[in-house]
């Protein structure tokens, strides 16, 4: 994409690509020519500069070279960068939902509870939180243990804002048997471990519970929640956003942390290929309440016997 960038630039302006390129990315002429031989790698936002000050299209570049631009987020290693993701994950949905609330959806691969019902829950968000920096900063969290996770109250401010956003669209989630899996499985290891203290783990293993409860009320309480099972299908946790005619994919890469991309051709192909795996699902909300209650029971079930193994325990 870069050098394809550069040639269409130099067809525009020829002879005079270096001093507009300084000017329009208010560089040096040595950096502006680092970054025309490809010695220095644009950036994302740069190149975004440089389409909108020579008025040009980067999707028409990106379907000549078959690349794709994608914006990836700040790391989060600690409690003031999980702010500050939250922030940032508020503040892309925000941009989008511009359109008419019924052209507004969020179509979700859950392979894990999605992050608004994980952070939905007191105990349950601050457990996911600290076996997040425990993934994403071994080093400064093997030692630690749950309690000494820094909850600060902007941090409940942060979760409650990007609830608020996301209650603005229609939201589509499919689920299978295992979406809670990984909780569980975190939930026994942190224990185990001496991590996570027996009262603590009964705590987040509640707030699950009440997380799987709350689904299932959504289900019957709101119009604009699609909750859909498929068994068969290998969930990944990507998302995508739809306003009216924009879309916006966002595909996991590590521990909240998300590729996005608005290219047209790939988030139409996102978009078709999460309606044929909607369609060979079964829509839960309109399920008879045997399939339903089915579904439900699986994962409570699963719940109650990981607290009735640390009772034994107690």
């Amino acid at each position: 994409m870069q050098h394809a960038l550069f040639d269409h630039l130099r067809s525009l302006i020829p002879g005079k690509l270096l001093p507009e390129v300084a000017a329009s990315l208010d560089i040096s002429y040595d950096a502006a020519h680092r970054r025309v031989t490809g010695k220095t790698q644009l950036t994302y936002a740069e190149a975004q500069q440089l389409a909108s000050y020579f008025g040009i299209s980067l999707d028409g570049l990106r379907a000549q070279t078959q690349e794709v631009l994608v914006r990836r987020p700040s790391p989060v290693r600690d409690e003031d960068s999980l702010l500050h993701y939250l922030q940032q994950s508020k503040d892309l949905l925000s941009a989008f939902a511009v359109a008419r609330t019924d052209k507004r959806w969020l179509t979700y691969s859950a392979k894990d509870i999605p992050l608004v019902n994980l952070l939905s829950q007191p105990r349950l968000a601050r457990f996911k939180t600290f076996v997040w920096f425990n993934l994403l900063e071994p080093d400064t969290w093997e030692e630690r243990d749950l309690s000494s996770l820094n909850w600060f109250p902007e941090l409940d401010r942060a979760i409650s804002e990007l609830r608020s956003t996301i209650a603005d669209y229609n939201v589509r989630e499919i689920w299978n048997d295992t979406t809670i899996t990984s909780t569980l499985t975190q939930v026994r290891y942190y224990l185990q471990a001496g991590r996570i203290s027996n009262r603590q783990a009964m705590g987040v293993l509640t707030d699950l519970k009440q997380v799987v409860n709350s689904v299932k009320q959504q289900l019957a309480s709101s119009v604009r929640y699609q909750l859909y099972h498929n068994e068969l299908l290998i969930l990944n946790n990507n998302v995508l956003v739809t306003a009216g005619a924009d879309r916006l994919l966002l595909v996991p890469y590590w521990v909240l942390g998300f590729w996005s991309t608005q290219d047209h051709e790939t988030t139409q192909q996102m978009a078709q290929y999460f309606t044929d795996q909607l369609d060979q699902s079964l829509l839960l909300n309109t399920s008879g309440a045997r399939e339903r209650n089915s579904f439900f029971n699986r994962m409570l079930r699963r719940i109650d016997a990981t607290q009735a193994m640390i009772e034994q325990e107690l």
